[in-house]
């Protein structure tokens, strides 16, 4: 399921809204702290929405930057100032049940506090809006959060990949659509690391030019790691379970921390917004 997040910023506690440009890892604790906290049998509705195999959690979520459109927003060297009392982003979680009430009830009204000792920005989640959205075999998608390709396999959710690809490399759509399918194995209770590929018909073509983004996020013994992910526009054709793996869970690796969260494309619509 999909949902947009609405948060307005406090202006008494944040009268100049200024964001560091890199905020999606606290923003990735922030969302799994309220998961966690606003469920006493955590681990239990966790099986039972599909965010757990009988091997190891997984966190089968991502979600997008924030979308501001052009007029709401100034880079300020490596900061955000924010114009706008008011910004959105998109929540994707891959489940098997209709969690809309539960979502509305366990962030609706959760306030959140991004920043570092320079600048920080205080906000409240003022609306959670359910999104319904149409997929099909071949389909038009931006991501509107970078995507992340590795050739490694992340057994253990906190490790961080070693090696990453970019939209050049030959082997990029090879592991682009394996991710796919391991996080259909995922769904499925089973091994992951028994994807195999035979996806003869499946495509995907980058429509737009890619910009690369480094992201640091922290990796062990509370260092910092720059993860080099992409932004762009691209079509893919595949069986639509799998496409909606991506949609859904995120393409690529690392999406619970911020990374490949798509949305649909529709005819002649613009490039308008940051983080798209």
């Amino acid at each position: 399921m999909r949902f947009k997040l609405i948060f307005s910023v406090d202006r008494v506690k944040s009268p100049l809204p200024i964001l560091p440009v890199h905020y999606q890892y606290p923003v990735s604790c922030w969302i799994y702290k309220t998961i966690r906290e606003g469920n006493p049998d955590y681990r239990g509705w966790l099986k039972k929405n599909g965010f757990i195999s009988s091997r190891q959690v997984f966190k089968i979520f991502t979600f997008s930057n924030f979308l501001l459109n052009e007029n709401e927003y100034e880079i300020r060297g490596d900061r955000i100032m924010l114009l706008s009392d008011s910004i959105e982003m998109v929540l994707s979680s891959l489940v098997n049940t209709d969690i809309t009430e539960y979502v509305k009830a366990l962030f609706t009204g959760q306030e959140l506090s991004l920043g570092d000792k320079k600048s920080r920005v205080f906000f409240e989640l003022r609306d959670v809006v359910p999104l319904d959205e149409q997929l099909n075999e071949k389909t038009r998608l931006r991501l509107i959060s970078p995507v992340v390709i590795s050739p490694d396999f992340v057994k253990e959710e906190n490790k961080i990949p070693e090696a990453f690809l970019n939209p050049q490399d030959d082997e990029y759509k090879f592991y682009f659509f394996k991710n796919l399918i391991e996080k259909e194995l995922i769904k499925k209770g089973k091994n992951p690391a028994q994807a195999k590929m035979d996806l003869e018909d499946a495509e995907m073509e980058i429509l737009s030019k890619p910009k690369k983004v480094d992201t640091p996020i922290k990796s062990g013994n509370n260092g910092t790691k720059n993860i080099p992910a992409y932004s762009f526009e691209f079509e893919i054709k595949a069986p639509e379970h799998l496409i909606k793996n991506g949609f859904y869970g995120g393409f690529g690796t690392l999406n619970s921390k911020g990374f490949g969260c798509a949305e649909i494309v529709e005819e002649e619509e613009e490039y308008p917004y940051y983080g798209r």
